[in-house]
């Protein structure tokens, strides 16, 4: 007995906004002792299928997102009966739908900014810089960099929140 499992995975703030490029990981063990841990990546509608599973009961989990979006590790379980019907968190997924599940839009931004002199306005070159604070995400963050020859510095892919930045 194989069934499909089908996963939608849909922006938080518009359910009708598919995402591309999460990948999802779905691992167990099939009523028959077969191993499975398998990884499927959604596609430009933000459809998710593995394939031809065996009946068992399995965990489904958010491998990776892309940058625009919030990981979400969160564990679903997934059961394949012996009649192939396909249940995700107890909710009976028939053969015309997707389980839905969402994922926050992440906000994020490169910080880029120049040292120079405080008299003369010239470029400084290997200023070191410290950032740190927690995102708005419950992320912590801290990073260093240090003033390339034309005195720029750049931190790249910061998330949303306030943070320090200091001259070491």
């Amino acid at each position: 007995i194989v069934a499909d499992v089908p996963i939608l995975k849909v922006n938080e703030n518009n359910e009708n906004e598919g995402i591309k490029g999460v990948t999802f990981r779905l691992y167990g063990t099939s009523n028959y002792d077969k191993k499975v841990d398998e990884y499927v990546t959604s596609d430009n509608e933000g459809q998710v299928i593995f394939k031809g599973i065996e009946a068992g009961e399995y965990i489904l989990q958010e491998y990776e997102a892309t940058p625009d979006w919030v990981e979400d590790h969160t564990e679903h379980r997934v059961q394949i009966t012996n009649k192939a019907e396909v249940y995700i968190d107890d909710e009976l997924i028939s053969n015309i739908s997707s389980k839905k599940i969402t994922n926050k839009p992440r906000a994020h931004t490169d910080v880029v900014f120049t040292k120079r002199n405080s008299l003369t306005k010239a470029r400084i070159s290997g200023a070191k810089f410290k950032l740190s604070g927690t995102s708005n995400y419950g992320n912590e963050i801290l990073m260093y960099g240090v003033s390339d020859e034309n005195g720029d510095v750049k931190f790249e892919d910061i998330e949303y929140g306030t943070y320090d930045l200091k001259e070491i």
